[in-house]
């Protein structure tokens, strides 16, 4: 089974690794979030982080998200839960699985 950060390089799709955490920017999240959805992928959750000018990073505990495997929300849900999401958050980790 193939990693987040493969999967995002198979489909050329922006992303960047940052010490183990494969980061999508803010203005890719609805396309990720699409792409996972429509690859027939596990979804259970988002991370939110800070990434600073220096690179370095700040988890937000405050920002994530997870559901169990039957309780994925729809599209406009997520879409709806990372709108809400405040402006200091610059990236989000998703995670995901693709088993096939």
């Amino acid at each position: 089974m193939k990693n987040r950060r493969e999967l995002f390089v198979e489909w050329d799709f922006p992303h960047i690794q940052h010490h183990g955490v494969t980061l999508v920017a803010r203005n890719d999240w609805d396309a990720c979030v699409k792409k996972i959805l429509t690859e027939g992928c596990q979804f259970y959750g988002y991370d939110a982080f800070r990434l600073f000018e220096d690179g370095s990073i700040q988890p937000s505990m405050e920002w994530s998200g997870s559901w169990p495997e039957s309780k994925v929300p729809t599209f406009d849900g997520i879409f709806d839960q990372l709108a809400g999401i405040t402006p200091d958050i610059t990236h989000i980790e998703f995670e995901f699985s693709k088993t096939v």
